[in-house]
């Protein structure tokens, strides 16, 4: 059960059960997860959701791809309407995914988030 007036909000569950909402930390963590994984412009509707995180996935390993998917990963946090501020975040690029952590501020408090793209081919 999720509680009516959950600060950060409630989402359709991701297990396919219709009618079914869920809310909390966890369905903040999946829907940021969700965002940073999905290509921006994928979605015809909404055509700034997403991130462009995915593209940089094979791209040759430099220091300016790792400040740029760094920054990424911050702008897309950012879009959220549920995060207040982004208070960390760490990237490691290798040649077939990014990994990720970062933290941000919520209206529940600090949220820690960490997780794995792919590349442009993923989506969630």
């Amino acid at each position: 059960a999720v509680a009516p007036l959950d600060p950060i909000g409630t989402d359709m569950d991701d297990g396919g059960d219709v009618g079914i909402l869920v809310g909390g930390v966890e369905n903040l963590r999946a829907a940021l997860l969700r965002r940073l994984r999905t290509p921006r412009g994928y979605m015809p509707h909404h055509p700034e959701y997403g991130s462009d995180l995915p593209s940089y996935v094979g791209q040759p390993l430099t220091p300016s791809l790792v400040l740029s998917a760094r920054a990424e990963v911050e702008r897309t946090l950012k879009e959220d309407p549920r995060v207040i501020s982004v208070q960390s975040v760490g990237v490691t690029v290798g040649t077939d995914a990014i990994t990720l952590e970062g933290s941000a501020q919520t209206a529940l408090g600090p949220v820690s988030i960490s997780g794995t793209v792919g590349g442009i081919s993923t989506v969630s």
